[in-house]
């Protein structure tokens, strides 16, 4: 477990730490952190978990070597790690504890991903994102592949700026060669974006095979193959 103030620090010594292939490296905030059974300094504000499966002794050197943040503390016996695993698998919920109901807005642009050497521009996308909407940015993920999850916090009633946001971060994210989604998929709040991931030949094909295979357009429709914008259609009512 390494701690860090800055965003900056942690991310630039995780793309280091993933030199050393590591099984895991995730990152968590201070609405993770904050709930962690363990007295860290009042200026840490964010973690990663480091995780190797063999060579322990020789990889904890190279990191050693490597990291600008402190290693405060090492887990070798399974309870432990199982709990500390429990507290980053546990910060969707922590992410919805620390945000008053009605300051939770959907997370369309949850869980984009870009290329590691990217993963501090991204941050710095969305730094401005939250300046320009004023909105803020409680975040967690899989830093060791650039998958980063991003839950927004910001008046609800002010659902429309949500398609304004993702198409300035969905943008950015495709510019810095990313995906609008790393994890859990398009859907139908995100399938007016895939003609701008994929491309005008590969939205073509799929365009071509749901006819094929749905002449009738009674899969899905709307789904990913779509004319309308969808980001703020389902969630009027919420």
């Amino acid at each position: 477990m390494i701690e860090y103030e800055s965003i900056r620090n942690a991310i630039k010594n995780c793309i280091e730490i993933n030199k050393t292939k590591p099984s895991a490296i995730e990152f968590v905030d201070k609405a993770t952190l904050i709930q962690i059974k363990f007295k860290f300094d009042r200026k840490i504000k964010r973690l990663l978990f480091v995780e190797f499966d063999e060579t322990i002794s020789s990889n904890e050197k190279k990191i050693k070597s490597i990291i600008t943040g402190k290693i405060i503390k090492k887990l070798k016996k399974d309870s432990d790690i199982f709990q500390w695993w429990k507290y980053r698998d546990s910060s969707l919920h922590y992410s919805l504890k620390s945000i008053k109901k009605e300051k939770r807005i959907p997370h369309v642009i949850e869980d984009a991903a870009v290329p590691l050497e990217n993963l501090q521009k991204l941050f710095s996308v969305l730094n401005k994102i939250n300046k320009k909407y004023k909105t803020r940015s409680v975040v967690y993920g899989h830093a060791g592949n650039g998958n980063i999850h991003v839950r927004l916090v910001s008046d609800r009633k002010k659902n429309a700026i949500i398609k304004n946001i993702a198409i300035q971060y969905f943008e950015e994210v495709i510019k810095l060669g990313g995906t609008i989604t790393a994890e859990h998929g398009d859907g139908l709040a995100r399938s007016e974006f895939i003609k701008r991931q994929y491309g005008t030949k590969n939205y073509k094909i799929f365009k071509e095979i749901k006819k094929l295979f749905d002449p009738k357009n009674v899969l899905n429709p709307g789904k990913i193959i779509t004319k309308k914008s969808t980001i703020i259609e389902n969630l009027e009512n919420l």
